[in-house]
């Protein structure tokens, strides 16, 4: 797409280990019910869950590896700047979390209230989301390619300049929600209720609409979704 900054590298935080010695003495830490504390810029299996059950919310900048929250309610988590590997969630409300600026490589929503949450400029490709509330999320600027959203609620989000390439929309509404000059190029709509979605400016070649119902806004007016095969091919 001209003028988008999809191919432009990203640099989220430092590697562990070289932290100053300023910042050595103000790590975050927390302490478990085993009674230790747990080093909060680094958090490995189950500590990380842990920590969130002893009430930890600010986990920004922190590294967390192969971990899993499960039938837990923890809303407002600060996960900004952080990088997070191999993330299982399932049925979980993190309801206005943040985790702009992140670093998310393979992880797996199922069965979680995301509503509100803020994914702006973070590195999410490969993302699955399933059966989650989605409403009024911010991705704008986010690199989404080839992630996956099904069964999901998506009304009023914004994607803004946000990399979905390759992505896949399925049994997703899709109300209100601003793709303004995001990358969708290959992307797939499956079983998609659009309703006053805005594809303004969006890039768009190769989309596939299947079973889809619904208007959607292209360039400022109102047209059935159905138009934007023809806008595709000709994007092509």
């Amino acid at each position: 797409m001209a003028g988008g900054g999809f191919g432009r590298k990203r640099n989220f935080r430092r590697s562990p280990g070289t932290n100053t010695a300023r910042e050595a003495d103000q790590k975050q830490t927390v302490q478990t019910e085993s009674g230790g504390d747990q080093d909060l810029d680094l958090l490995e299996g189950s500590s990380f869950a842990s920590a969130v059950n002893e009430g930890e919310r600010n986990f920004s900048s922190a590294t967390i590896q192969s971990s899993e929250l499960s039938s837990i309610e923890c809303q407002g988590l600060n996960l900004s700047d952080s990088s997070i590997s191999d993330l299982s969630v399932n049925d979980a409300d993190l309801q206005s979390s943040d985790f702009s600026n992140a670093e998310l490589i393979n992880c797996v929503f199922d069965d979680v209230n995301l509503k509100l949450c803020k994914f702006d400029n973070c590195a999410a490709a490969s993302m699955k989301v399933r059966n989650a509330d989605l409403t009024r999320c911010e991705f704008s600027e986010a690199d989404l390619s080839h992630s996956v959203f099904l069964d999901v609620d998506l009304s009023q989000a914004r994607f803004e300049n946000a990399d979905l390439s390759f992505s896949e929309f399925n049994d997703a509404s899709l109300k209100g929600v601003c793709f303004k000059n995001a990358d969708l190029s290959n992307a797939k709509f499956i079983n998609v209720a659009f309703e006053d979605t805005d594809f303004s400016d969006a890039a768009i070649g190769g989309v596939s609409f299947e079973d889809c119902v619904g208007k959607v806004r292209w360039e400022g007016r109102s047209i059935d979704y159905a138009e934007l095969v023809q806008i595709s091919k000709d994007q092509l």
